[in-house]
C-alpha cells in the first residue's frame, strides 16, 4: 500500500523535476496533473493506513519523504522566482552588513558586480521595494552565500534540512500514527520547500520546536525558539499568544528579550526594514477570500481594517470563551481567510499544525491552495494582469476548504447530539 502510493507519487515529482529543467515555462496541465496526482496517492495513503503505525511503516514514509524532496532538491523551481532576492540579499548582508538599507534597484548600473549577481539583480521582482525578509531569514540567505555564493542549492539544502528536521519534532511530539504522513508527504511541502526553496519553513520547523519545548517544560528553549520562528516569518507571531499560555512569566520574557536579540543589530543601525514591509501591507493583494470580498464593496483601506479587527475579536473570543477553538490550525486558518495576500508557501506554517490535529479542512487547503497557481502569467493570457486569476479560480480553490469546515461543524454536532 506505502509502497503503490509511493510509486505514483515518485512519479509525479520525478515528471515534474524532468519538465522544470527542460528549459521552458512548465505548462499548467504538467503541473496540475503532476501535483493532483502527487495529492491523490496522498489522500488515498492516509484513508488507508491504520491510526498506528509500527516502526517498518514508519520507515516507509519517512523514505519516501527524503525520495521526493531529493527530487525536489535537484529540480528547477517552478513559477516563482522569489530565489533571486535572497540570493541578492545574502550578498547584499555579506558585503554590507546591511540586507534592509537599499533596495536592489539602488545597485542598477554598478559595474563593479560579479557577472552572476548582474544576472540575479535583473530578475527580481520589485527591485524599488527593499527587502521584507525578518531577520532569521536573512541569516539563513547569507550562511547559503557563504556556502556558494550566487546558487540555489545552498538554500533548498539548509531549507530541506529544516523539513526534515520538522518532521523529527512532529515524531517527538505524537505517537507513530497515521497523521504524520500529513507533513511527511505533503505536496504543498515537495513544491514550496524542496522544488522553490522558500524561508516559510524557517518559522515551521521553530514554532513546531517551541510546542515541544514547551509541552515538556522547557520555557527558555521553548522561548527562544518561539522568537526565532517570529524573526524568521512575522507572521508566525500570531501564534505567541497561543503557544505562550499558561507558561511562566520565563517563557514569555525569554520569547520578548530573543525577539529584540535579532532586530537589534539592525534597529540600532537605523535600518530595519526600511519600507519594505510597510509597501508590502498597504499595496499588496493576491488570493485573498474574505478581504478580497470586503474589498470589492468597502474597497482596500476599510477592508483591512475590518479584517484586523475581526481577526482581534475571534481571537479574544476563543480565548474567552471558546477554548475549543484556541488551536493553531485554526488560528492560522482565521487569519489567512482574512489576509490580503495569500500565497501558496504561506501555508507551510499551517501544514505541521494540521498534522498535529487533522482536519478536512486543513488537508483541504493545503492542497487546494495549489490552484492558486493559475495565474494570467501562468495561463499566458495575454489580456489579464500577470497575478491575476480568472473568476473560476478563487471559488474552486476555497470550496474544498469551506465542505471541509461544513464537515467539521456536522461532525461536532452529532457528537454534541449522542452525547445527550
Amino acid at each position: 500500500m506505502i509502497t503503490a502510493a509511493g510509486a505514483a507519487s515518485l512519479a509525479a515529482y520525478a515528471a515534474l523535476c524532468f519538465f522544470s529543467r527542460a528549459g521552458q515555462p512548465l505548462p499548467l496541465w504538467i503541473f496540475f496533473a503532476g501535483f493532483g496526482l502527487a495529492a491523490l496517492a496522498y489522500i488515498w495513503l492516509y484513508r488507508r493506513l491504520p491510526e498506528t503505525l509500527g516502526r517498518p511503516e514508519f520507515r516507509l514514509i519517512v523514505l519516501g519523504a527524503i525520495l521526493f524532496r531529493s527530487i525536489g532538491f535537484v529540480g528547477a523551481p517552478i513559477y516563482e522566482n522569489d530565489f533571486y532576492r535572497y540570493l541578492w540579499d545574502g550578498r547584499t548582508f555579506a558585503v554590507t552588513g546591511d540586507p534592509y538599507g537599499k533596495p536592489p534597484s539602488a545597485s542598477f548600473g554598478d559595474e563593479t558586480l560579479p557577472g552572476s549577481f548582474q544576472d540575479i539583480l535583473g530578475r527580481i521582482n520589485y527591485p524599488d521595494i527593499p527587502t521584507i525578509y525578518g531577520p532569521v531569514a536573512e541569516l539563513s540567505f547569507l550562511l547559503a552565500y557563504y556556502i556558494a555564493p550566487g546558487v540555489l542549492w545552498p538554500l533548498k539544502l539548509l531549507y530541506i534540512a529544516a523539513d526534515l528536521g520538522t518532521l523529527w519534532l512532529l515524531s517527538r511530539m505524537m505517537p507513530l500514527s497515521r497523521n504524520l504522513l500529513l507533513y511527511a508527504w505533503s505536496p504543498l511541502l515537495i513544491k514550496e520547500v524542496s522544488f522553490t526553496a522558500h524561508p516559510d519553513i524557517l518559522a515551521a520547523v521553530c514554532l513546531v520546536g517551541a510546542a515541544l519545548a514547551f509541552q515538556r517544560g522547557r520555557d527558555r528553549i521553548g522561548g527562544v525558539a518561539l522568537a526565532t520562528g517570529i524573526c524568521a516569518r512575522l507572521s508566525a507571531g500570531v501564534l505567541a499568544p497561543l503557544l505562550l499560555k499558561g507558561r511562566t512569566k520565563t517563557a514569555w520574557t525569554v520569547a520578548a528579550i530573543a525577539t529584540g536579540a535579532f532586530y537589534a543589530p539592525f534597529v540600532f543601525r537605523g535600518v530595519a526594514d526600511r519600507g519594505g514591509l510597510g509597501a508590502f501591507v498597504s499595496e499588496w493583494e493576491f488570493n485573498s477570500f474574505g478581504y478580497g470580498l470586503l474589498a470589492a464593496v468597502l474597497g482596500g483601506y476599510s477592508a483591512k481594517f475590518i479584517c484586523a479587527g475581526v481577526f482581534v475579536s475571534f481571537y479574544l473570543w476563543a480565548w474567552l470563551r471558546r477554548p475549543e477553538l484556541l488551536h493553531a490550525d485554526i488560528l492560522l486558518g482565521v487569519f489567512l481567510f482574512l489576509s490580503p495576500v495569500v500565497n501558496a508557501w504561506y501555508l507551510i506554517l499551517l501544514v505541521p499544525f494540521v498534522a498535529l490535529r487533522p482536519s478536512a479542512w486543513g488537508i483541504a487547503a493545503s492542497i487546494s491552495v495549489l490552484i492558486s497557481y493559475a495565474t494570467g502569467l501562468n495561463l499566458g493570457l495575454s489580456g489579464m494582469g500577470a497575478f491575476d486569476h480568472p473568476a473560476w479560480v478563487r471559488p474552486l480553490e476555497i470550496a474544498p476548504v469551506l465542505l471541509g469546515v461544513a464537515y467539521a461543524f456536522t461532525r461536532r454536532r452529532s457528537a454534541k447530539d449522542k452525547a445527550t
